[in-house]
């Protein structure tokens, strides 16, 4: 009887509530990517790679059997995609470093893609596409 009674006892923890404000950023991607002189950049070293890539493989196509060329073929689009996949990376790093500075100087918290928020944010899109440069 007596452990019960020492169970229903109130506990004497006092817990505070405190309210924090967070500082959140967002950044339209498409806008970057769009508009942003770095990212045109970007592309065009990646279409003259591309360009380099399909004319080596029209050369060595020729005189190769159907199935060959499916697989030169294959190989070929794989190379393409691995391309465009190490530029946008490199893209992306040099967008992460830039709002990485970003959200140091404005002491901002969080930054999210506006396409995810539906109100609020402070948008740093033309900030980003600025630094960029």
């Amino acid at each position: 009887m007596l452990l019960i009674t020492a169970c229903a006892q109130e506990p004497k923890v006092k817990i505070e509530k405190k309210l924090v404000k967070l500082k959140v950023g967002v950044i339209d991607q498409d806008r970057i990517w769009t508009e942003s002189t770095k990212a045109k950049q970007y592309q065009q070293e990646l279409n003259a790679k591309i360009e380099e890539v399909q004319q080596k493989y029209k050369k060595e196509i020729e005189g190769l059997s159907q199935e060959e060329q499916v697989n030169k073929y294959q190989k070929t689009y794989q190379e393409i995609n691995d391309l465009r996949d190490q530029l946008k990376e490199k893209f992306q790093n040099e967008v992460k470093g830039v709002v990485e500075e970003i959200i140091k100087e404005q002491e901002i918290d969080i930054v999210l893609n506006k396409q995810d928020v539906k109100y609020g944010g402070i948008d740093l899109t033309d900030e980003v596409i600025k630094n960029l440069e």
